[in-house]
């Protein structure tokens, strides 16, 4: 998992343009709303505890919608309750607040889910959108995986992705973050959709303020196979996420978490043993074997042998040097087995 870092003045542009938007899409309609519910004088805790969160983002006007404390204070206690009267069980129930709103004739309109409806922002305007968001985000590989592209490109003059727009905090529990700034990650279908979904990942890693880097997460294998990949080329073996000794015990529950969340205990076991098979020959083996073929023009030169040799090497770890560097996909599991296997590049 990659920190989400943005070139400072692109993120500047996109917080005044999302929070424009906000305040002359969305904004008006929650005052609408406050206003409207808080005549009807209803002395229902669900709806004073809806009242209280929409006061609290209204105080914050503009600024609410790319603040990075998404949470208002609350504590995890008052979140807790929030969540409670706003989720369904399932699809075919009503929430709380949907059962609340009938029994007073308040208009569906006024719901969370309806108020900050990303629907919105996906078609948003010629000026604002998930697309337009999305290319200047720039972001062009997966933060999740860190396996799979998420290209911007154009068409018929205006921007468009492959990229999906995850919700960090999913709307389906924390609809009222549903058009937030810092709850939106840039990532691959596979991760949003086919592993992620609607799980809750308040205690998970938040990639805002975090990566599995900095939490000192690595990829390893098992250093026994070593001698078989480098003889055979072929070795069945897989990849661990290691994350036992890492010194808080808070993240070591929050790496636990983001890993069954997107399945990259998974996704990484076998799926790349190739990939990391080709990498330690290639670095290792290649230019010994190239070198044998060259053996009769430095037979009488040692020095000139070993420093060819070392040229060699050089060149062929120059991709995997770029791949680490320019943050392309598997950078990190490439840069991790290395680093185990004692590889210097």
């Amino acid at each position: 998992m990659i920190k989400i870092d943005v070139d400072e003045r692109k993120w500047k542009k996109i917080k005044e343009e999302h929070s424009e938007w906000y305040s002359d899409n969305i904004l008006p309609n929650i005052r609408n709303a406050y206003e409207f519910i808080e005549s009807q004088k209803s002395k229902s805790y669900s709806m004073k505890k809806y009242l209280e969160l929409l006061k609290k983002i209204i105080d914050k006007g503009k600024d609410f919608i790319i603040q990075k404390e998404l949470f208002l204070d609350y504590e995890n206690k008052e979140i807790d309750k929030i969540i409670k009267i706003m989720k369904k069980k399932n699809k075919k129930s009503k929430s709380i607040l949907e059962i609340r709103f009938e029994k007073l004739n308040i208009s569906e309109e006024y719901l969370p889910n309806q108020l900050f409806c990303y629907k919105k922002l996906q078609t948003g305007n010629k000026d604002w959108n998930r697309n337009k968001l999305l290319s200047l985000i720039g972001i062009e590989i997966c933060p999740y995986c860190q396996r799979n592209y998420i290209s911007s490109y154009e068409e018929n003059n205006d921007e468009k992705t492959t990229a999906d727009l995850d919700h960090f905090y999913p709307k389906s529990l924390y609809p009222f973050l549903a058009l937030s700034l810092y709850n939106f990650i840039p990532s691959c279908q596979i991760c949003n959709s086919r592993f992620k979904g609607n799980k809750d990942t308040r205690d998970s890693v938040y990639l805002y303020e975090e990566s599995f880097d900095e939490l000192g997460v690595k990829f390893r294998t098992s250093k026994e196979v070593i001698g078989e990949i480098l003889g055979e080329r072929y070795s069945d073996f897989y990849v661990k996420i290691d994350y036992e000794n890492l010194k808080n015990k808070e993240d070591g529950e929050k790496v636990k978490n983001s890993i069954e969340n997107l399945g990259l205990d998974r996704v990484y076991k076998k799926s790349h043993n190739q990939y990391i098979q080709n990498l330690l020959y290639n670095i290792e083996k290649y230019p010994e074997n190239y070198l044998e073929n060259c053996v009769e023009m430095f037979e009488s030169n040692v020095d000139k042998k070993k420093q060819l040799e070392e040229y060699f090497k050089d060149i062929v770890k120059e991709p995997y040097r770029k791949r680490i560097e320019n943050g392309e996909p598997l950078a990190k599991l490439t840069k991790d087995i290395l680093e185990e296997f004692n590889i210097k590049i």
